[in-house]
C-alpha cells in the first residue's frame, strides 16, 4: 500500500471518528412533574433509572441531568408493574425543560414539555 493511500485512509478514519456520537455527550436539565390528580403514588423513571419513588399529584423530580435525544420516561404505580405513562420523548439542548404528566391517569398520552431559557 502506498504512503499516499495510507495517509488518505488515516484522514478518513480520523474524520469518521470525530463525527461519531458528538451530540450524545451533551446534557440538559429535565424535570418531570406528576400533574395527574387521580394517579396513585408512583415511581418516575428516566431510561429505566428511578428518579422519584413515591410521586403524587404536584410532586416533581427536581432537575435531572440527562443526555439530549430520545429519553424513555415511565410513571409506574408504587407496588404495581403496569405503567400509567410509558413513552420516549425528545429532549433538546436549548434550555432547562419540564415535562408535565397531566390529565386523567388512564389517559396520560400527550405530556406537555415546557422549556425555560
Amino acid at each position: 500500500m502506498s504512503v499516499r493511500l495510507r495517509l488518505v485512509a488515516l484522514c478518513l478514519l480520523a474524520l469518521f471518528a470525530a463525527g461519531c456520537g458528538s451530540s450524545s455527550s451533551t446534557t440538559v436539565s429535565l424535570r418531570i412533574v406528576q400533574a395527574s390528580p387521580d394517579a396513585p403514588a408512583s415511581k418516575i423513571l428516566i431510561d429505566g433509572t428511578s428518579v422519584a419513588s413515591n410521586a403524587v399529584y404536584g410532586n416533581n423530580t427536581g432537575y435531572q441531568s440527562v443526555k439530549i435525544g430520545s429519553r424513555h420516561i415511565q410513571l409506574i404505580p408504587v407496588g404495581g408493574s403496569a405503567a400509567i405513562f410509558d413513552q420516549s420523548i425528545s429532549v433538546s439542548s436549548t434550555a432547562d425543560q419540564t415535562l408535565l404528566l397531566t390529565g386523567a391517569a388512564s389517559a396520560i398520552t400527550q405530556p406537555a414539555m415546557v422549556m425555560f431559557a
